[in-house]
Formats: structure tokens, C-alpha cells, sequence
């Protein structure tokens, strides 16, 4: 086992701040068989020197430098790049404990899959909760994950999970592609996507991966054109779970509806989008045509957030 390379992508954009501590987590690993590939995304502060004094002190490191293009422009070529006969994703502002990577080969191994996955805590400030714990078993299949991440039970993310190689190559060696169109819900279309090549997911219930809330990141600020990208995002998800996971077709349509009504609310809330009367007209026009097809609970959601969505918003703080 210790043998084995394992590839860690870790997109870099303007990190000068928090890059440092991420790759330290890295370097602790108790799995040092490592190739850490820093991609810098284009980034207009210290990020890529750091990178690169990094790399001058430890072999392991590749650093890579492009125009900015986005995490899945940057993961891209951090597939096209790396050796690993396994293959992780941090993020630049986050950490992990120095026993992930050994814990999450361990698992996939033990239990011969080639997806393996732990819990993580989510920190704000100073408080941190433990989330992840998706079952008691060693294992999950990869439908009960996806409806998971479908119904807000799991976070639809790349980087609590180790991944096998051939999960993202196929027998020509050409990577399965991140779409670079693409900002913000790619990580759900992607395991939309891969897990359909692991029937049965490892699961490690330990809290190893360290996921920093930041509420000026693209995830957790308002509307942008970055962020609109997942309209075009959620409707791939729902075709690509209708292919892969037919039995669960009707909770990402409720992921799809949820997100979409929150993407309404948002866009309805600001004034700094070009052509944003057109904008939303498009998106309630896709909302009602959900409705007719959707079940009665959902369908009214739908209406409510249409045409009446400060009561929506009210029956939100209230739940």
C-alpha cells in the first residue's frame, strides 16, 4: 500500500493567504508516496511564487501555471498531468488531516472499490461541525450516494473522496473531462458522471477533510455570470442521472427545481446582471414548464417562488 502514488489536484487562484496551510496538511500526510500538482489559475497575487518556493523544497510538487479559466480548467489539466495510480482534489482555502489519504486508500483497498470517501467538518469562524456520515456500513452504493447528494444529505463534492485512476480514464488514457463552461455545480455533474464505474462506494465515517465556509467564495456569494453557469449545470445533471441512475431520476429534479428557484430569488435581488428582465423571464418559463410535469408539493413551490416570492422567502425563514 505504501507503494502506491497517489495524485493530489489542487486548483490555486489568488490563495496567497491560505495556500500555504493547505499544502502543509499535504506534506504531513502519513501516505508520502505523493505527486501534489498545483495548478495556479491564472493568479494576479503571490499564489504562484509561493507555489513554486514550495516546490523547491520538496520533489513531490508539480507546479503548473495557466491563464485563469476556472477550478474546472485548472483540474483539467491537472488530469492531463498527473502519474497517480489514484487521484484526489483539495481545495486551496481548505486542509486535511495527515491521515486522510492513507485512511482513504486503506478503505478502497479493504473493500475493493475504486471510489472511497470520508466524512468532513465544515467550519465558519469558530464553529465546526462534523458532516458526512452517510451510513454504519463500510460501504454505500453509488445510487444511495447520489440520491444523498440529490436531497442536501451529502455535499456533491470532489474532494472528501479518493478516486482510482481508471474511474477518470478510459482505455485510450483520455481523461474524462471537468466541461470548463462551467463554475459552479460541475463537482455533482461529475460524480453524476464517474460513479456509475463503482457500484459500491468505501466509507470512511472519520472526519478527515477540513472544508473552510467562506462567504465571499463563488459558492457561497450572490449571482454572478460564473455562477448563473448552473442553470446549463443542473439541466446536464438531470440528463445524466436519467442515463445513469434512472431509479433516482426524481429526486435530481428536485435538486434541479431547488436550485433553480434559489438561482430566481438571487437574480430577482440584484441589479448588476446584464439583461436580467430577459434572464429571468427564461428562468420562470423553465420553472412553469417543471411544474407541469413535477408532483403537486413541488409544483406549488414552484408557483409560490414564480409569482409570489417574498411569500416564498418568508415560508423559507420560517422553515
Amino acid at each position: 500500500m505504501n507503494n502506491i502514488l497517489i495524485s493530489i489536484i489542487i486548483p490555486v487562484y489568488n490563495a496567497e493567504g491560505h495556500i500555504g496551510r493547505c499544502i502543509d496538511s499535504i506534506l504531513a500526510q502519513t501516505h508520502k508516496n505523493l505527486e501534489i500538482v498545483l495548478i495556479d489559475d491564472g493568479s494576479s497575487d503571490n499564489s504562484l511564487k509561493i507555489c513554486k518556493e514550495y516546490a523547491e523544497k520538496d520533489s513531490r510538487i508539480v507546479v503548473l501555471h495557466k491563464e485563469n479559466g476556472g477550478v474546472s480548467s485548472a483540474r483539467n489539466l491537472g488530469l492531463e498531468s498527473c502519474n497517480g495510480e489514484y487521484i484526489g482534489f483539495i481545495d486551496s482555502d481548505d486542509y486535511i488531516e495527515n491521515t486522510m489519504y492513507e485512511e482513504l486508500l486503506y478503505a478502497a483497498l479493504k473493500n475493493d472499490t475504486v471510489i472511497s470517501m470520508c466524512a468532513y467538518n465544515l467550519i465558519k469562524g469558530e464553529t465546526k461541525d462534523i458532516k458526512g456520515f452517510c451510513s454504519d456500513a463500510d460501504t454505500i452504493t453509488n445510487t444511495q450516494l447520489m440520491k444523498d447528494i440529490y436531497t442536501y444529505k451529502n455535499m456533491g463534492v470532489l474532494w472528501n473522496k479518493l478516486f482510482k485512476r481508471t474511474v477518470f480514464f478510459s482505455n485510450d488514457n483520455s481523461p474524462v473531462r471537468f466541461n470548463e463552461e462551467l463554475h459552479f455545480c460541475e463537482d455533482v455533474l461529475m460524480l453524476t458522471e464517474i460513479t456509475k464505474n463503482s457500484s459500491y462506494i468505501a466509507v470512511c465515517r472519520k472526519a478527515l477533510y477540513n472544508y473552510i465556509i467562506n462567504e465571499d467564495s463563488l459558492c457561497h456569494g450572490g449571482i454572478s455570470e460564473r455562477r448563473l453557469t448552473i442553470l446549463k449545470a443542473l439541466d446536464l445533471i438531470t440528463a445524466k442521472c436519467s442515463e445513469n441512475f434512472p431509479s433516482i431520476i426524481k429526486f435530481a429534479e428536485y435538486f434541479s427545481i431547488s436550485n433553480k428557484i434559489g438561482t430566481l430569488l438571487k437574480l430577482m435581488d440584484t441589479n448588476s446582471i446584464p439583461d436580467k428582465k430577459l434572464r429571468l423571464n427564461a428562468l420562470k418559463k423553465d420553472l412553469k414548464k417543471h411544474a407541469k410535469s413535477i408532483d403537486a408539493k413541488m409544483k406549488l413551490k414552484i408557483l409560490i417562488a414564480v409569482y409570489f416570492p417574498s411569500v416564498y422567502k418568508l415560508m423559507k425563514k420560517i422553515k
